[in-house]
Order: C-alpha cells, then structure tokens, then sequence
C-alpha cells in the first residue's frame, strides 16, 4: 500500500533547481521530517506553494542516494521512518525533504501528503522495540552526480543491511586462500566474485632474462625491483615491457593493501555487532490457530506459531507488522493489532513462540514482527 498519495517540487524547490543549473553545481538533500498535519488542499499547485510541515513530529536523516539509470535528473533518496524515542502516537500525513539552498538555507525542496489518518506510527514501548517503515523516494535534481545525501543519525533498512552482508561475505571469500605465486583476479563485472590464478615469476638480473619471454609470467629484475611483462607492441612483435611500478611505489601499494585488509576487518566488526539490531522476521498470526481456555474464570486464548531457531531466551522485541494491501483488510488488520497488542503479550519457546490474549482475541489474521536474536 502506498504511503503517499500526493506529492510535489515546492516553488523553493523549483527556485534551487533552477539556480543549480545555471551554476553547474548539485542540490545537498539534509534530512527528512514527518508530519500529522492534514492538508485540505492537495492539488499539485497548493502543494508547491507550502514552505513548511503543518505539524512537524518527526526527523530523519538520509540513509541511501541512488540515480536512476539514463536519467542524470532523477535520484533516488532511501529514508526509514521510525519510531525511536517517540513518545505518543501520531498519524502520518505528510513528509517533507528538506535541501540546503546557497542563498536562503534550509529549505522544504518538496513534500509529499497522504490521506487523512491513514497509517500511523506508534510510540516506542519501554523494552525499547524499533517500528520501522522504509520508503524510497523519486526526487527532481539538477544532476543525480553531483547530488549529496547527509547520512547523520540515519538508519539502514534490514534488507539493505542483508545485501551489504553478502558483498562483505563474497569479498571475503574471495579473498581467503591462494598460495606463493599466485595473484587473485576477478571473475566478470557483474559480480564480486574472485579466484586465484597460477603466474609464473622470474627474478634475476634484467640482462639474464630470456630471450623469448611467456605471456603468462612476470619478470622482476632483481638489482632495481623493477617489474616486466612478456607482450606484444602495437606493431605486434612481443618485447620486454616495464610496468610503472619500482620499489617505492611497490611499498606503497603494499602499504594500501594492508590498509584495505584492516578496513575489511573492521567493516565485518561493524557488520557483527549491527547484525543482531537488524536481524528481524516477519510472522502471520493465523485467526484459525487461537484455542481458548479459562483461568480464574477468565477466558484465555493462545496462539502458538513455529519458529525455525527460536530458542526460550528471546533478546529482542515484537511489534506490529501490516500484512494486508487493500484498505478494507488493512483496517481489519489493524483493529486485530490493537486488540493484541492491548490485551496479549508474547512468550518464546524451544522452536515456536506463544501469543495469549486475554478475555477477547483477534478476529483475523494479523502480522507481527520479531526484532533481535534468540540466544541460547
């Protein structure tokens, strides 16, 4: 279900476009706020006009800048809405991304208004829970290029995270293994895929090397470190050519190479520690599963659900999720969430997890969302 219904590049936002252009320089994107304000009039034309949210509650930093392939004026911002430290309930309404103008500073760049009351965001429980709402959004600018993000105080959408993972995973692989006289290449340019591959290596003095060279070896010249290749010249009659690459130079790019080792280790550090964070799993509740029971003259339900890894020591948190697309269904969905959430708590088990509501249960099937790692 769509977020937003309408949207617009407000006049400032027109104003800035036009200013970049004529300047040759690109458009700084600073944050992202919400709002509950309602709009009554969502014209294109009305909304343009708007300087600012009616209601601000909310702000965001940019977590993602992607250009739209074959379109040099489009860029795609990447921004997760999310209930952090957020202390009642709002409905969110309105969204606008702000750019830093060189003339009149920060500016509402445009805004984009959604029908009334139609999805909130809920305040963040004590035990700390993250609801989280990813939407990516389509913005006019004068060059995707040249075009700035500010990443401060942003967060990363758990299936963004997933994907860096695997690239971090395939780089890592690659890079493990080979042996003395090997050098690691890459496989084709669609992917990080690489392998070691055998190379043969020569070092002794220049004047020694052989007459007739091979194309699969290096030759290193032993008195000046210096590197040479077996290769055919543009008249096609192979030679002895040098690569620009002497003992200075080769200790730098030793020195790079150490230092890119270092940054992948510390990238897969930072990759363990946020992995937990973002580990989350979407789950139906099934209306057909509740069994009821009475307990102190109180009737009980419990819905118990299969979990692959769940164990009963549970670190994380359970919120709602919206499973449903069409309206009618999203507003079933959402009264069976606030029953639950109302009346229920959740548990977990060896394999499964245990959901009990008290006195009522939910009438349909409704999502929630584990969030956290389950520990032995």
């Amino acid at each position: 279900m769509a977020l937003f219904t309408k949207g617009a590049l407000t006049k400032k936002g027109q104003a800035l476009v036009s200013k970049c252009e004529t300047r040759g320089t690109g458009i700084k994107i600073t944050k992202v706020r919400t709002g509950s304000g309602v709009h009554k009039t969502v014209t294109s034309e009305a909304l343009e006009k708007v300087t600012e949210l009616i209601q601000k509650e909310q702000e965001f930093g940019i977590s993602d800048l992607t250009m739209v392939p074959g379109n040099e004026s489009v860029a795609v911002i990447t921004v997760v809405i999310n209930n952090r430290g957020l202390k009642h309930l709002y409905y969110l309404n309105e969204l606008g991304v702000y750019a830093e103008d060189p003339d009149d500073g920060e500016i509402l760049y445009c805004i984009l208004v959604s029908d009334d009351n139609a999805i909130y965001i809920p305040p963040d429980n004590e035990s700390g829970g993250l609801s989280t709402i990813t939407e990516r959004i389509y913005l006019e600018v004068t060059n995707a290029d040249k075009t700035t993000i500010v990443t401060e105080g942003a967060l990363v959408s758990a299936s963004d995270f997933l994907a860096l993972r695997q690239i971090v995973d395939a780089i890592t692989k690659s890079m493990t293994g080979g042996t003395d006289g090997q050098i690691l290449t890459k496989d084709g340019s669609d992917n990080y895929a690489c392998s070691w591959k055998d190379i043969n290596t020569v070092t002794r003095p220049r004047e020694q090397f052989p007459e007739q060279g091979r194309t699969d070896a290096i030759y290193i010249d032993s008195a000046s470190s210096e590197i040479y290749i077996w290769k055919a010249n543009a008249s096609g009659v192979y030679e002895y050519f040098k690569l620009p690459l002497g003992a200075e130079a080769s200790a730098t790019l030793q020195k790079q190479i150490t230092a890119n080792t270092n940054s992948i280790s510390d990238l897969l550090k930072r990759v363990a520690s946020l992995e937990a964070r973002f580990n989350d799993m979407i789950i139906r509740v099934p209306v057909s599963s509740w069994k009821s029971s009475t307990s102190d003259g109180v009737t009980v339900f419990t819905n118990e659900i299969a979990v692959n890894g769940m164990t009963e020591n549970f670190d994380g948190t359970v919120f709602p999720y919206i499973l449903s697309t069409g309206a009618s269904a999203v507003v079933k969905e959402m009264e069976a969430i606030g029953l639950y959430f109302s009346k229920g708590i959740t548990d977990s088990a060896q394999g499964k997890i245990v959901l009990t509501c008290y006195k009522k249960c939910p009438k349909v099937d409704f999502g929630i969302q584990l969030q956290g790692a389950a520990t032995a």
